[in-house]
């Protein structure tokens, strides 16, 4: 996998990004960018043929450290990126977002919320769980083409750079 995968998974969790349903959308839009404006660390599940069945990622709010493959590497990354990204993404996208439930994630009581994004005519299923305490992003599950579930958990207390990684 490509740096520039690994960026595109780590701000797919969070860049669920439009206006459509103002509401709701409006939370999501909100949330995500609550979310890739602090550090971060979310850790990805891929199931199926990729090959890479779990990826760590650590934003610390000006690198980005990703774990691929047992490996971790460093870009210059800062939340400032991310959120330009989010927004520039927003402009060229459209969006639906339902209130589908709610669900703690690890003990955390949230409210899920099914997204529906349209980019450029292709269009992503995703599911986004906001906590209900700080409105912050816990969980996403984007359906993937052929139907595989990538399951991303962010955790915003225990983020650190991993050990020797410049």
């Amino acid at each position: 996998m490509t740096i520039r995968m690994a960026l595109v998974i780590g701000l797919a969790g969070l860049s669920t990004l439009s206006s459509a349903r103002a509401d709701d959308c409006t939370l999501v839009k909100a949330a995500s960018l609550a979310g890739i404006s602090r550090p971060y660390a979310v850790t990805v599940t891929m199931p199926g043929g990729s090959g890479l069945p779990v990826t760590h990622i650590v934003m610390t709010g000006e690198k980005m450290y990703m774990q691929i493959r047992h490996r971790w590497t460093a870009k210059a990354v800062t939340s400032k990126d991310l959120i330009d990204k989010a927004n520039k993404a927003d402009l060229k996208s459209q969006m639906t977002c339902t209130k589908s439930g709610d669900e703690a994630v690890d003990g955390q009581p949230a409210t899920i919320y099914a997204v529906d994004t349209k980019i450029s005519g292709r269009v992503t299923h995703s599911r986004i769980w906001i906590a209900k305490a700080d409105g912050l992003p816990l969980k996403t599950e984007i359906r993937m083409q052929g139907g595989d579930v990538m399951t991303s958990v962010f955790d915003y207390k225990n983020v650190a750079p991993p050990p020797g990684v410049k």
